[in-house]
């Protein structure tokens, strides 16, 4: 949680919109500028009622983010972090809305995952929760299908069409029985 502190240098800097039911403040989110970007910090539902959510409250907050950004001539928007998993549903969300995959700079640790018992193992971890990875070509997914399948143009299309996003430069996709193959995906450059 942000402490009063925290939030209130922000807002200070920056801007609040505020999403109004029946005249009352039913959701909001906290934005500011950072080098010709709208940073969108954080965003709040009020009392975290259902039924707002439900009425899509949210789905305002961000449409009137979207117009407050066009009106004041943003490029981009900064919808920050997510978990670096491609089937993670922010993640997903913001792919839908063409986001770039982007490394997080301000990164203060790393995990390194280290295979050191069967390939099958982590083949069975991956399928469930398909990575994003740093590597020496940029960020990758790491996918897995199941040893029977050949790699084929079909496959390959299929996969890349599930995975690709700006900013992913291809796929590693691993079998249980140990090997890796690679797919470049056409996004790389977003």
């Amino acid at each position: 949680m942000d402490t009063y502190e925290e939030m209130r240098r922000i807002f200070e800097k920056g801007v609040l919109i505020l999403v109004l039911y029946n005249e009352k403040r039913i959701s909001a989110a906290l934005c500011y500028e950072n080098n010709g970007t709208l940073v969108y910090y954080r965003s709040g539902l009020l009392d975290g009622e259902q039924t707002y959510l439900d009425m899509g409250a949210m789905s305002a907050t961000y449409f009137f983010l979207f117009e407050y950004a066009c009106q004041q001539g943003y490029q981009k928007i900064d919808f920050m972090r997510c978990l670096p998993f491609l089937n993670d549903g922010v993640y997903m969300h913001k792919q839908e809305w063409g986001a770039t995959t982007e490394p997080f700079e301000g990164a203060t640790s790393w995990v390194y995952l280290f295979n050191r018992g069967s390939s099958e193992t982590l083949a069975r971890v991956v399928k469930n929760i398909p990575l994003i990875v740093h590597t020496n070509n940029g960020l990758e997914g790491v996918v897995t299908v199941p040893d029977e399948h050949d790699l084929t143009p079909e496959l390959e299309q299929k996969l890349s069409s599930q995975y690709s996003a700006p900013g992913l430069y291809g796929l590693q996709v691993l079998r249980s029985n140990g090997t890796i193959e690679q797919i470049i995906l056409n996004s790389h450059n977003g």
